[in-house]
């Protein structure tokens, strides 16, 4: 009979830049599959705030995880005119799935990103 778990994380970061920045890492078990729910919010120091709400299904064979089909936002970011440019992503890298940020040049953005990632397995 097939197993599963909920399991979720939540951590922070932040930008100071345009440049991408994890804001979390999940090690995603081998020999499974997965829906992965990130919730994300930004917030910069003049009270701009921005938030996402994205779905990842994926699966790990044989150590090697993969997306299956493509990203789906649940909702069209929603932010201040002043966040405009900055984003979030979630996808994979290696065998773990990442919350990944770009902030905005010159721009102190604070990240709290939560995963919860519903796992699968036979």
């Amino acid at each position: 009979m097939a197993s599963s778990i909920t399991d979720s994380k939540v951590a922070t970061a932040q930008t100071t830049g345009a440049l991408a920045t994890s804001i979390l890492t999940y090690a995603h078990p081998d020999a499974s599959g997965s829906v992965c729910q990130a919730v994300v919010v930004a917030y910069d120091a003049s009270g701009n705030t921005k938030g996402w709400v994205m779905t990842l299904v994926a699966k790990r064979v044989s150590g090697t995880l993969g997306i299956v089909g493509a990203l789906q936002s649940l909702i069209t970011a929603q932010g201040d005119a002043g966040l405009a440019t900055a984003a979030c992503i979630i996808s994979t890298s290696g065998t773990d799935v990442i919350v990944q940020a770009t902030g905005i040049v010159l721009t102190t953005i604070n990240w709290r990103a939560r995963l919860i990632v519903d796992i699968l397995t036979p």
